[in-house]
């Protein structure tokens, strides 16, 4: 019986908005990205930032075996600012304040 490998998925947990941090009221496209053994896994998540000033945090069960992830912001589903890496923690805390690496 030949054995079958998956594909590692990044699973989000939770989100939560709140009033305070410096992104504007809007909508935001957040892609939790990593690579694992050359695969590159990924997860899209649309984000509704309802309050004038806005602060995003992002949780997700961590990959086994991965110490490192990209988080890419963007306002639209195909285009981003750029993105921030995250070493050995599985969430993101965007309050608009952290520089984005652009691509």
């Amino acid at each position: 019986m030949e054995e079958k490998l998956c594909s590692p998925d990044i699973v989000l947990e939770s989100v939560d908005i709140t009033e305070f941090g410096d992104l504007p009221k809007g909508l935001y496209v957040y892609k939790i990205q990593c690579n694992i053994s050359g695969t590159i896994v990924e997860h899209l998540v649309q984000v509704y930032a309802k309050y004038e000033t806005n602060s995003v945090l992002l949780n997700w069960k961590p990959v086994e075996g991965v110490d490192e992830y990209r988080v890419y912001r963007g306002r639209d589903i195909n285009c981003s600012d750029g993105f921030f890496v995250i070493y050995d923690q599985a969430y993101f805390h965007d309050n608009g304040l952290g520089e984005l690496n652009i691509m």
